[in-house]
């Protein structure tokens, strides 16, 4: 009887360590954006979106490779020169030593291949710090990977998806991280992480409405006549 009781007792612990236990999170900040540009044809805006990883509690981060997809690539296309590696406010969370890790070809972005539909984008940073500077500098629960740009090319929507099976973390011993990805849970395309729409100014919106106005008034009027 004893036994039993220890046995239940134990499984009712490694239950709650469970429950309470929090695997690290991937998400996109701004996760829904709206663009507004002035061209009537949806080319010339820029929209960007970090990459964060969140709730890394007593873990530190020392290298990712995660896989991202643009889903209808024709409406946004991704500005590999004009995305950075790092947090903007923070400083690089992986890189304390300031050592040039996309020139040394520790950290990047790489375009995989890409549709007329469909972009694969590569996010990857591999820390050349020492371990406990790691430990010791890391202190933030949640920092910016990465910010990706983005150029419209027509007005529609746009979604970002995070690959959970090709993406990677691993902590400063080079030990694989359990993440989640979160993701809209809602509209057209519920797991996606992101959403862009990229949408005229309104007095474009007006200008088109009268311009088209103004072309059946004269189809009518040429019909008349």
């Amino acid at each position: 009887m004893k036994k039993t009781s220890i046995c239940i007792g134990v499984a009712i612990f490694l239950l709650f360590f469970a429950a309470t236990s929090q695997a690290l999170s991937l998400k996109f900040s701004p996760m829904s954006q709206e663009v507004v540009v002035l061209n009537q044809t949806g080319q010339g805006g820029t929209a960007e979106v970090d990459l964060m990883v969140s709730d890394l509690g007593e873990d530190n981060l020392g290298a990712f490779d995660i896989y991202i997809g643009l889903h209808m690539a024709d409406v946004l296309s991704f500005n590999e020169n004009g995305s950075t590696i790092g947090d903007p406010l923070e400083g690089d969370q992986l890189n304390f030593s300031g050592l040039d890790l996309v020139g040394f070809g520790f950290a990047g972005f790489e375009t995989i291949w890409t549709t007329p539909t469909f972009t694969r984008i590569r996010v990857f940073e591999v820390s050349l710090d020492p371990i406990d500077e790691l430990q010791e500098k890391q202190e933030s629960d949640s920092f910016v990977l990465a910010t990706l740009q983005f150029d419209t090319l027509r007005f529609g929507t746009s979604f970002l998806t995070i690959d959970p099976f090709d993406s990677v973390l691993g902590d400063a011993f080079g030990e694989s991280l359990d993440f989640t990805v979160e993701t809209i849970g809602s509209g057209p395309f519920p797991q996606a992480s992101a959403r862009i729409d990229v949408v005229p100014e309104p007095s474009t919106v007006l200008l088109l409405g009268v311009g088209l106005w103004g072309f059946v008034a004269v189809r009518l009027k040429s019909r008349r006549s």
